[in-house]
């Protein structure tokens, strides 16, 4: 167990686990929130599932650009 917990005693290591599980719980939040939020309007899947999509289409956008620019690069 001890040689798990070894890389967060950098403390650059640990400032960016940290921020990743931060950002893990923030994108869970979001989804929760937006759900929420949209339920006591008419036609809540279609504005969930809208709104949900919008979100990912994003990621999924600059995933792409990101992983060609990285091809770029080399």
């Amino acid at each position: 167990m001890q040689a798990i917990l070894l890389p967060l005693r950098h403390s650059a290591f640990r400032r960016g686990w940290l921020g990743q599980l931060v950002n893990i719980i923030g994108d869970a939040i979001f989804a929760i929130a937006i759900a929420l939020y949209l339920v006591p309007r008419p036609d809540v899947a279609s504005k969930i599932g809208l709104v949900l999509a919008a979100s990912a289409l994003g990621g999924i956008l600059s995933l792409l650009f990101a992983g060609a620019l990285a091809d770029c690069s080399e």
